[in-house]
């Protein structure tokens, strides 16, 4: 439930920041996602082809249909990287749009209560840092949502496609992919949880570090002889914050690399099914098929 309302969210934000460059946005991520599965179609169809068009000679209808599955196949590369372009294109403009956004509101926050006292609160600071930060804007999204929308859509295509093969393959790499997207999440939110958690601890360390290379601090601190001791000061507090960040990062990370060996597992069994399924080659045909190389179907008979 909240990964639907973080999802939301963000959807709003960019919203606001431009619905006409949300929405363009939104169609050349779908299209560019819906080429992915078009592409392995087009693929199989030219690699299936080759061998009776080498047969078949330049002038058969094997080859013919060899060179109309290599046009689709570059009109869908070059469909895709136009897509692609035009998806960089609109998500910067996008992201200058909720950039504005994002410093319209934090301007807000920071002139509309009367005084400076919330300007001092350590909650007030924290969020702020986390806002303003440029690994951590808001804006963002704008640029990483296409990047985690668009894998997902194609692989539920590509998901669909693999049907035909097994019905249990799609079933097994789609229950791999959601694991491992809990897993990455659960160390996602770890991360950034532990990070909230010592903000206040990392502010602090920002704070002595500001206060031995800035440049009006810093000659008072050498002037006094406390370069050395700030310096001392800022690692102890800096790893003292960033001790939980580590452990729990680990303890996320051990967690991920299960899911990973899962993906891995799941991933050689499909393999290897489809290679076994290639290598044994079509089934047995029916007795009184006539195929080549089969038996010949045999006379029907008249009366008893």
């Amino acid at each position: 439930m909240r990964a639907w309302q973080e999802w939301a969210a963000a959807v709003r934000l960019l919203w606001r920041a431009g619905p006409r460059h949300t929405v363009a946005l939104t169609v050349t991520v779908v299209c560019g996602a819906l080429t992915g599965p078009l592409v392995v179609i087009a693929t199989g169809r030219l690699v299936g082809g080759l061998p009776g068009a080498v047969t078949g000679g330049p002038g058969s209808t094997e080859a013919r249909r060899v060179l109309a599955a290599l046009t689709v196949f570059g009109a869908l590369i070059l469909v895709r990287t136009g897509l692609r372009a035009v998806e960089g294109g609109l998500a910067a403009v996008l992201k200058l749009r909720a950039a504005s956004v994002v410093e319209d509101r934090a301007m807000a926050a920071g002139t509309g209560p009367d005084g400076i006292g919330h300007l001092e609160e350590p909650g007030y600071a924290d969020t702020l840092r986390l806002v303003t930060e440029p690994n951590s804007r808001p804006d963002q999204l704008a640029t990483l949502l296409p990047e985690i929308v668009r894998p997902r859509l194609e692989g539920i295509g590509l998901l669909v496609l693999l049907a035909p093969l097994a019905w249990w393959a799609p079933v097994l790499l789609a229950l791999a992919a959601v694991l491992t997207y809990r897993s990455y999440q659960r160390l996602a939110r770890h991360v950034h949880g532990s990070m909230q958690a010592a903000s206040a601890v990392i502010r602090r360390a920002g704070y002595l570090r500001s206060l031995a290379v800035d440049p009006e601090p810093a000659k008072e601190a050498r002037l006094f002889g406390l370069r050395d001791w700030l310096a001392e000061r800022m690692t102890a507090v800096w790893q003292s914050g960033m001790a939980e960040v580590w452990a729990t990062r680990g303890t996320a990370a051990r967690r991920a690399c299960g899911a990973v060996g899962f993906v891995v597992l799941a991933e050689a069994a499909v393999l290897g099914h489809a290679a076994f399924a290639a290598a044994r080659g079509p089934g047995p045909h029916p007795p009184g098929d006539q195929r080549p190389g089969g038996a010949r179907r045999p006379r029907a008979r008249l009366g008893r």
